[in-house]
């Protein structure tokens, strides 16, 4: 009896389908269970700024945080794309040039305790230059 070059592919097609869906499955979830290291770039989002003063200058203006964690967890927080660097100016009364440094507490929403490893880029320090309205 002599088998079809179509008749090898066409049969128990619907076999071979579930192999091959389970074995990228299995290749995905190994594939994201090492541990990587991204680089994220959030918005820096400004509370407590007194009415009467206003930012003039944040350097840099946005922040570039690295993530080190499982590829599940990279691609949990690529997607999410909600993590902020909050910045308390409440302690500013009056307008002048100032540094602020930015702690991992700062973002938010964000559990740092889930992952290996969160380090904020130049050491979270940035320049404000805070004048009147």
């Amino acid at each position: 009896m002599t088998v079809g070059l179509k008749e090898v592919f066409t049969k128990n097609i619907g076999w071979k389908i579930g192999g091959l869906v389970m074995a990228l499955a299995l290749w995905f979830h190994l594939a994201t269970e090492k541990i990587y290291e991204k680089d994220f770039n959030v918005d820096i989002e400004i509370v407590g700024l007194p009415d009467d003063l206003r930012i003039e200058r944040f350097v840099p203006p946005t922040a570039a945080i690295t993530v080190t964690g499982s590829g599940k967890q990279l691609l949990k927080l690529s997607f999410s794309g909600r993590t902020k660097l909050r910045a308390d100016l409440s302690s500013f009364k009056n307008p002048g040039s100032f540094v602020h440094k930015f702690r991992i507490d700062d973002l938010h929403p964000f559990n740092p305790s889930q992952f290996h490893r969160v380090y904020i880029s130049g050491n979270g320090v940035f320049e404000i230059q805070i004048v009147k309205r």
